[in-house]
């Protein structure tokens, strides 16, 4: 069967095997405005989700709900391909419908009616009495659109509010370039009128990755009309036209959230994923999407019904789920469509659904129970299904045993043990079974009647699914990568992709004084010459040290003013950090010593080498200030009024800090031992430029000529920001680049605008993302001579662009 599905049940297999080994805790996020722990921590805790997943800090900050003074528009997405939808709120009830007024970038005018959503406080999602309403919004036109709403209360009054979106242009020449390092998996699938074109989609993040050249390279288009969500399954359909269909999930299985705007959402695309329509699918939190081979119908089974469709979209038919339990508790369940029949592995067992594509289904039935066949055991749990015209075959939770029925389910008999927890990829590809176990791919070319193990590509579980090209086949490593193999097994070849979380960036030098870039991903730090990542970058970096491993996230990195050294915090056991430093451009690395045993408690959000004093580091982990004169050898500590989310130094004074944070900018003449409060604006980057002027970062940009003691908004796009990194250049210091990475507000996420840049100072910003993939940028770098700009991005890698001088 043409399919490709992918169960959630597999991220709770391995996170429960995460807990096992190191105790993995949650970590909180930045707050910017409220002490609300942010999306993150209310989503998908650390403890139900692996590295490879959006996790708190990577889901943005929450800079709290706006002041319900009248009526309140937000926008989500805020960045699109396509188009956005506008959410409104008010605190009283209305009398009738907001009028929403929208102005393109080249000034048409469109008016819209929005529709009641429902009741709920000042956030998305709240229970509460006001009113939360939503308008779908226009596209096309690159640019920012303005939005405007006005309405009438039941007591007679007007309100109203304002709001603005983005739509973004595709790829650019000479603009922004994808660089690496290859070290992404995702759900796969191949084109069945053309193998040539594969697509990948991503664990954790709305966007989809494709390839026409069979995976040799891949271009990253977050173009899915949604803020944010899991893919849970991606099909190439076969029969008339090039069709893709994806599907999204809102909510992950536990019930949390990451976009609160639905719970599960189809979209097809006919143009290779770079436009996207939804389907119409009830909103429900999906399973899995099914095709049969000539794509004459969708099924996707979700937490409320299986729906199916034969009219791409236009009607949808409903099948109960009637015995089948699909609640939170049947994690494991999987769904395979097996000629006419839809089987659906849970927790209570296999269940089929007969003449599925009929007029007439069947009622769910359950077909095997494994607490009946498997001896002195009470356990029901089916966890992976696949089959095809002859075989219907069944993993079981406890021990991986594969059950193999002949006929059509209504006996089976057990055919091999692998002996480990549960499979993570399983599937029948032309009479093939594929059936990962984390120890190896068991592969059956006869019915179940003998398995051959492959080797994992990297060490890893195959947790993105396996896919079939002629004698080729592609197995996908969620953190690591995608891998092509001719022999079965025998040798693999990464090819992908290019969508690493990097937290973190720095440029520095290894032992030859070549220039070497470094990205602090969620798995440890890879590099990359900078001559290497030129106009056509080799994005292979080689493998970091911990890839799919469960410790090893690098949060921040700083480097030396004279570029000789390189330090990161990265992630340990029990949840302790610890810092490393790296005197060849992140080759090797020297553990430094710390202050508590066993590394730093807590997650470090800002590390400064002092300029005026190079042997001196500053580390902020919550309130808590570590200061080291010798290095990383020995260290101090002080304690911060608030937390604080980025350091400055004078390179003139080695005394003078500005630090910002949740409680605003503050600063300190001794060196960090005490602290004066210089303004109460939410602070996340600071910069000081030569002669003194301050350049800062929060939900806007500012710029200060008396030390940080007068904040003076910039001049920059009417859009909302949240400024995460600014950098200047080492030639030119009054040309400056500020990265506005994802964040939250009243609930909605709102998406990263990409870079910005100064040539003044920082007194006014444009836009300066032409053909940056990903807008989400999380962190950036410069080259010494400033002709190349790196940033980082929160689901795409590195990119880079060569920069023109102003």
């Amino acid at each position: 069967m043409n399919r490709i599905s992918f169960a959630y049940r597999t991220i709770a297999l391995v996170a429960l095997s995460m807990l096992v080994g190191c105790g993995h805790s949650p970590s909180s996020s930045m707050d910017l405005g409220t002490p609300d722990e942010g999306i993150g921590d209310a989503a998908v805790p650390d403890l139900l989700a692996p590295p490879d997943l959006a996790t708190a800090d990577d889901l943005g900050d929450d800079l709290g709900p706006l002041p319900t003074s009248g009526l309140d528009v937000y926008t989500s997405p805020t960045t699109s391909r396509v188009s956005s939808t506008a959410y409104l709120y008010s605190g009283v009830a209305l009398a009738g419908a907001p009028l929403v007024r929208v102005t393109s970038p080249n000034g048409a005018l469109s008016q819209l009616s929005a529709t009641l959503v429902g009741s709920g406080g000042p956030s998305f999602g709240d229970t509460g009495t006001g009113q939360w309403w939503k308008a779908p919004l226009p596209g096309g036109t690159v640019g920012i659109w303005q939005v405007a709403a006005t309405a009438t209360t039941q007591a007679g009054g007007a309100v109203g509010g304002v709001s603005s979106y983005e739509i973004a242009g595709g790829v650019v020449a000479g603009g922004w370039r994808p660089v690496g390092p290859n070290s992404l998996g995702g759900l796969i699938t191949i084109d069945p009128k053309d193998a040539t074109k594969m697509y990948a989609a991503p664990l954790g993040v709305s966007e989809i990755s494709a390839s026409g050249d069979s995976g040799r390279s891949w271009r990253m288009a977050r173009t899915l009309p949604v803020a944010g969500g899991y893919p849970s399954a991606l099909v190439a359909l076969g029969g008339a036209g090039s069709r893709l269909v994806v599907s999204v999930n809102g909510r992950d299985v536990v019930g949390g959230y990451v976009d609160l705007t639905y719970l599960g959402k189809a979209f097809e695309s006919t143009d290779g994923g770079q436009s996207w329509r939804d389907l119409g699918l009830p909103d429900a939190h999906v399973y899995a999407l099914l095709a049969p081979d000539d794509g004459s119908f969708l099924l996707a089974v979700t937490s409320a019904a299986v729906e199916i469709t034969r009219d791409d979209g236009a009607h949808w038919s409903t099948v109960a789920l009637g015995a089948i339990p699909m609640s939170n508790d049947n994690w494991f369940d999987q769904a395979a469509l097996i000629g006419n029949d839809l089987y659906i592995a849970t927790f209570s067992g296999l269940f089929a659904i007969r003449n599925i594509a009929g007029t007439s289904p069947g009622a769910p039935t359950l077909v095997f129970d494994p607490s009946t066949v498997v001896p002195t055991s009470t356990s029901k749990a089916v966890v992976r299904v696949a089959g095809d015209a002859q075989h219907v075959y069944a993993a079981l939770l406890l021990g991986g045993d594969i059950y193999e029925s002949k006929d059509q389910g209504t006996t089976f008999t057990k055919v091999y043990t692998p002996g480990s927890p549960s499979e993570w990829t399983f599937t029948d590809v032309g009479g093939t079974l594929y059936a990962d176990t984390g120890n190896g791919i068991a592969v059956s070319t006869d019915g179940g009647a003998s398995f051959q193990v492959w080797p994992n590509p990297s060490g890893g579980a195959v947790t993105g699914g396996i896919a079939i090209s002629g004698a080729t086949v592609y197995a996908s490593v969620a953190g690591v990568g995608i891998y092509a193999t001719t022999d079965a097994g025998q040798s693999y070849a990464r090819i992908g992709l290019s969508g690493i979380d990097v937290n973190a960036l720095a440029v520095g030098k290894d032992a030859t004084s070549a220039e070497v870039v470094v990205a602090g991903t969620n798995w440890d730090s890879y590099r990359s010459l900078q001559s290497s990542l030129g106009a056509t970058p080799n994005l292979e970096w080689g493998a970091a040290d911990a890839e799919d491993s469960i410790v090893g996230r690098v949060y921040v990195m700083a480097t030396s003013p004279d570029r000789q050294t390189i330090y990161k915090a990265r992630l340990g056991l029990m949840s302790k950090f610890k810092l490393y430093a790296s005197t060849d451009g992140g080759l090797t690395w020297t553990t430094l010593k710390s202050p508590l045993f066993g590394g730093f408690s807590g997650v470090p959000k800002a590390l400064l080498v002092d300029p005026a004093a190079p042997q001196t580091l500053y580390m902020a982990v919550g309130t808590t200030l570590y200061k080291s004169i010798d290095a990383g050898q020995t260290w101090t500590t002080s304690t911060l009024p608030a937390a604080v989310l980025s350091i400055a130094g004078d390179p003139n004074d080695a005394m003078r800090l500005w630090l910002g944070g949740t409680s605003g900018l503050i600063t300190s003449t001794d060196g960090g031992a005490t602290f004066t409060s210089l303004a109460t604006t939410p602070i996340a980057s600071v910069a000081l430029l030569p002669g003194g002027r301050l350049v800062a970062g929060g939900t806007r940009l500012y710029f200060s000529t008396d030390g940080g003691a007068t904040l003076t908004p910039a001049t920059a796009p009417d859009i909302d920001l949240y400024v995460k990194s600014i950098v200047a250049s080492p030639v030119t210091p009054n040309t400056l680049y500020a990265a506005a990475d994802l964040y939250r507000l009243a609930g909605l996420i709102q998406n990263g605008h990409g870079v910005l840049r100064s040539t003044d100072g920082g007194a006014s910003w444009q836009l300066y993302s032409d053909g940056l993939d990903d807008r989400d940028v999380t962190s950036l770098a410069t080259s010494a001579d400033g002709k190349h700009l790196y940033a980082g991005t929160l689901s795409g890698g590195v990119f880079a662009i060569d920069v023109a001088s102003p």
